[in-house]
């Protein structure tokens, strides 16, 4: 490959960083919008009692979810890891994921579910990571949702 193609090659690659980095601020934008009393999970602790009340922020329910699949960092071409992450639950906007090692917050991965339901791969935002039985539980948002047929036959071939 000459000079001229991987120059090419390389403000094409920055191109498709910075939208989806401009997806994914939007993204975190939406997500990080207050959400209204009406929304708040009835039972909540009352004010002034030291506990912040829950507020369900996920805009889909997830479902439960036991396929494995990869993830590597987007960077991945200039030294990044491959991992193998087992899903937890999963949503048409999110996805719950157990991997062995714990990713920073606001890390871009790719997801590839390896089927073919979902040919293409996901990207994801690492939202919150915590420790997990089998390593460490990544809450994430997909920056290109799921279809709603894409989710519904993911689901049932796992069956």
């Amino acid at each position: 490959m000459g000079r001229v193609s991987r120059f090419i090659d390389k403000v094409r690659q920055e191109a498709n960083d910075r939208a989806n980095q401009e997806r994914a601020d939007r993204v975190m934008e939406r997500i990080q919008q207050p959400i209204s009393p009406s929304e708040e999970r009835s039972g909540d602790v009352p004010a002034g009692k030291g506990k912040v009340p829950f507020t369900e922020r996920r805009a889909s329910v997830r479902r439960v979810c036991r396929r494995k699949a990869l993830t590597q960092p987007r960077s991945a071409g200039r030294g990044g890891f491959v991992g193998e992450a087992t899903l937890r639950d999963i949503s048409r906007r999110g996805v719950g994921l157990v991997l062995e090692d714990r990713c920073p917050v606001g890390a871009i991965l790719e997801l590839n579910l390896r089927c073919p339901e979902v040919p293409r791969a996901l990207l994801i935002r690492v939202l919150r990571a915590r420790p997990y039985a089998e390593g460490f539980l990544h809450c994430c948002v997909m920056l290109n949702p799921l279809s709603g047929e894409e989710l519904e036959e993911l689901l049932t071939s796992e069956e």
